[in-house]
């Protein structure tokens, strides 16, 4: 407010300055007119018009003069005039969202998907599970322990198959209907399947599933000298590929080789333990 005061009385003394300069110069003017007029009235036309001459020169000189102090009294008016304040923008009360427009890009391509993490297994019934595995003195008690190990693998369906022979059979299964292996054949070794070339390389087949269906494992029953049969699950999609299924499938493939019959080898003509005690007990019997 004082700014404005203060500009406000410089420019009306300027102004009043500028109209007294006016004032003076307009008197001084008529007055050197009469005087120069009643000077030269005793004088030639040529002396007059001589003197008026100089006077109009004067007078030119004097306005020109008077035009530029009139110019920079307007400079010093335009340099003392307020200069319009930008108004405050008040700040807002909450967080301003700006939208920035980006411009459309390609889209990327699409990365694989990550697989997702299994549950950890539980070392300590797997550990068990293979204990009772190894105090396994009938098979009344299989059907129970390939229920565990189903649940130790996260298996929807177990089946164990048995060689005989040159065919390998069901013998025992879980998670399936009871006439499941009734309708299951016997699967010959120089076939296509998964059991078979499990059982015919002694190594693991993966068979892949699709989103909304299951994968499959198969783990070859490894004995001393030949792969005794083979234990076939199937798990959840993509859980196939698990390293840690395949490491608990394995441990309990394992111990499955130990309660497998061992199958007679071909052509095998030794005769067994057993018919070696029976021929030793008839000799006894004969020489007493």
């Amino acid at each position: 407010m004082q700014k404005r005061v203060a500009r406000f009385t410089v420019l009306s003394l300027l102004l009043a300055g500028l109209v007294a300069a006016c004032f003076v110069l307009v008197t001084i003017e008529r007055r050197s007119t009469s005087s120069v007029t009643i000077a030269t009235q005793g004088l030639d036309d040529v002396a007059r018009a001589y003197l008026w001459t100089e006077l109009d020169e004067v007078a030119r000189v004097r306005w020109i003069t008077f035009g530029v102090i009139a110019l920079l009294v307007v400079i010093g008016l335009s340099a003392l005039a307020p200069v319009s304040e930008v108004p405050s923008v008040p700040e807002p009360v909450g967080p301003l969202s700006l939208t920035i427009a980006t411009p459309p890009t390609e889209a990327a391509p699409e990365r694989p998907q990550v697989p997702q993490p299994y549950p950890e297994p539980d070392l300590t019934s797997i550990a068990r599970l293979c204990t009772d595995f190894s105090r396994l003195k009938t098979t009344d008690a299989l059907p129970d322990l390939l229920g565990r190990s189903a649940a130790a693998l996260d298996a929807s369906g177990l089946i164990l198959w048995v060689g005989a022979g040159d065919r390998l059979l069901p013998v025992m299964a879980h998670g399936y209907p009871t006439d499941t292996i009734s309708r299951l054949g016997p699967v010959a070794r120089t076939d296509d399947s998964a059991a078979a070339i499990a059982w015919r390389t002694g190594e693991r087949v993966t068979v892949s599933g699709t989103p909304g269906s299951v994968g499959a494992v198969v783990l070859p029953l490894l004995g001393v000298d030949a792969c005794l049969g083979v234990l076939a699950f199937e798990v959840p999609h993509g859980r196939e590929y698990d390293p840690v299924t395949h490491a608990v499938g394995a441990l309990i493939a394992a111990q499955l080789a130990t309660v497998v019959p061992t199958p007679p080898a071909e052509g095998s003509t030794e005769p067994s333990a057993s018919s070696a005690s029976e021929s030793e007990q008839e000799s006894r019997a004969q020489s007493a």
